[in-house]
């Protein structure tokens, strides 16, 4: 009998049988249904809107061919190319066919898909930890566990479940074919759930590493050499992977971050021991979070978490040399593997976006197996049982609250970001975000505040300058709107909109001459972009240079041809040339 295979005596602690197993897990994934019920209330937020109902890619089967063969974000124009994800888009498609731009399905399909990956969490931890309860426990802190409200509440997020269902799979078909005799069809599978596991995202890129890992643990360093026999193949699954993902982004990744390569390394450490602290404590969630960059080696924020990550790595150590706990060295090691494609992305993600709560989705299995294997630890005793058993169940519930509390923030955009400005006050994107809810509720002051708040932070973000000039327009401030389009255009003279929207305001200020020069120039920077034309146009027939007008709303209606403004435009400008004639565009 293989030794990862539980014995009767094992795998039945239990008072009704194998039922027992069945009735438990069913009992906590319907209390998980309802306790994240309400998200299917909720509306598209954030990059919903662009993934999802701006997508024109989600329309038609036809289309499905290029999610192999172009980036995720291909539909946004100037996007980096940083993801491959083609079966997300699959799964977005078949959302999409059967409940269009209804977010209850969406939802409902995202929540589905954690009730899932928690099945497959409880049938891991059966296997790995040889006894029903604490398997059972396991399964249930990963259910409810609130930082998993992020990746179960945002549809957008999908990726995380979706990937570590087929991650699970992977792993439990590979556990299935070394139990039964090597059997060929599990192995296959495993193979498949790893392959698929990596186009749905790049956290499963350790799972080579992590068999290897097992197989140390489980039977020790004489198994490595028959292992690596097995587990070739998947490291083979890995390379097409590379290959073909450098094929198509041109490259592995593209790094983004404007923080120097240094900084971001010598931030590491701290990111890391952010990702345990909220895996053990989840306190203070958000959609964004604040990153206290590390500039030199001398720094408390980077020798303070060095040194407790190289304490708990000596001490885990220690334990390992003398032959105890494998399966916390397992669980360390699935952690640190899962999180590793996180930690990378935090290297090259922008600014304000490279910490998140969804990334801790799979490395958050780890800390489950780790709480079930301390109430493993506990049943020797009845009397530390109980208490163990007690505490587990007040968490629960203690986290059943939370989760009801944090899953509210995410029922639109305007309270998400209000919550990560909350707990974020420096995180420019955050500020971008709710600055543009606050516009959209015509609370303009507030809105102008959040932008100037956030250029203290980041002076050259056009983003925010484009948002204060937005706002100081809608309040008639014309002068001060004036000021931050004309900086914004400093900083990037190549978006046509700033220059369209200065325009805006130096008419307000009756400011002609200087309209007309900032839309020819923006003009010149997006030929292409609507309305630049026919601005222009409007400020030369308000100066009476018709000829020049007509000419202008003409450009216009070759790129917007059926706008009926710059029809009626077009016809006024060429009565005033040949008043005598009915002319027609």
């Amino acid at each position: 009998m293989s030794p990862t295979q539980p014995t009767p005596s094992q795998g039945h602690h239990f008072p009704f049988g194998k039922a027992a197993g069945r009735i438990g897990i069913l009992l906590v994934l319907t209390a998980t249904y309802f306790v994240y019920a309400p998200v299917t209330r909720f509306g598209f937020v954030y990059d919903d809107i662009f993934q999802i109902v701006q997508n024109t890619r989600l329309d038609s089967w036809r289309l499905i061919p290029a999610y192999f063969t172009q980036h995720f974000w291909a539909h946004v124009p100037g996007t980096p190319a940083n993801l491959y994800r083609p079966l997300v888009l699959i799964w977005f498609f078949l959302n999409n066919s059967i409940f269009s731009h209804e977010p209850w399905g969406w939802h409902l399909t995202t929540l589905l898909v954690h009730l899932l990956v928690t099945g497959l969490v409880f049938a891991l931890a059966r296997r790995l930890l040889l006894s029903l309860w604490p398997a059972m426990a396991a399964a249930t802190l990963f259910a409810l566990h609130p930082i998993q409200v992020e990746s179960v509440a945002w549809v957008s997020s999908v990726t995380e479940p979706l990937c570590a269902a087929w991650f699970l799979a992977a792993f439990l078909c590979y556990l299935r074919y070394r139990e039964h005799s090597m059997s060929k069809l599990a192995w296959l599978a495993s193979l498949a759930f790893y392959a698929a596991a990596l186009l749905t995202k790049e956290t499963a890129v350790g799972l080579p590493i992590l068999l290897l890992g097992y197989e140390y643990v489980d039977r020790g360093p004489s198994s490595i050499a028959p292992a690596l026999r097995r587990i070739w193949p998947y490291f083979t699954v890995l390379a097409a992977y590379l290959v073909l993902r450098f094929e198509i982004l041109h490259g592995l990744a593209h790094r983004i971050s404007t923080v120097p390569l240094r900084e971001a390394l010598l931030t590491l450490p701290s990111v890391v021991w952010f990702y345990i602290r909220m895996s053990v404590w989840p306190l203070g969630m958000s959609p964004l979070y604040d990153a206290h960059y590390v500039y030199s080696v001398a720094s408390l924020r980077f020798i303070a978490p060095t040194l407790v990550l190289l304490g708990g790595t000596i001490t885990l150590g220690a334990i390992r040399s003398r032959g105890r706990l494998n399966r916390l060295w397992f669980s360390v090691a699935w952690f640190v593997l899962t999180l590793a494609p996180a930690l990378a992305a935090f290297v090259a993600a922008p600014k304000y976006e490279g910490i998140s709560d969804r990334y801790l989705y799979l490395p958050s299995v780890a800390v489950c197996l780790l709480a079930g294997l301390a109430i493993k630890a506990c049943s020797g005793r009845p009397w530390t049982m109980k208490t163990a058993y007690v505490g587990f169940a007040l968490l629960m519930m203690t986290g059943t609250v939370v989760i009801r509390r944090q899953v509210k923030i995410w029922e639109n955009n305007y309270s998400l970001f209000q919550r990560a400005v909350q707990v974020a006050p420096h995180n420019v994107t955050a500020a971008i975000n709710l600055g543009v809810e606050l516009q959209r509720r015509e609370r303009y002051n507030e809105a102008l505040v959040l932008a100037q708040r956030g250029l203290n932070e980041e002076p050259d973000s056009v983003n925010l300058l484009s948002l204060a000039g937005a706002a100081s327009f809608q309040l008639h401030r014309y002068s001060l709107a004036e000021g931050f389009y004309q900086r914004a255009i400093h900083v990037n003279p190549t978006r046509g909109d700033l220059y369209q929207c200065l325009a805006m305001t130096q008419i307000q200020l009756e400011q002609y001459a200087d309209a007309a020069t900032a839309l020819k120039q923006g003009i010149a920077a997006s030929p292409d972009r609507p309305g630049l034309h026919y601005t222009l146009g409007k400020v030369l027939s308000w100066r009476n240079d018709w000829g020049a007008a007509r000419d202008q709303f003409r450009m216009e209606l070759a790129l917007d041809p059926e706008n009926s403004a710059v029809q009626v435009a077009f016809l006024q400008a060429q009565a005033h040339l040949q008043p005598a004639v009915a002319i027609h565009p």
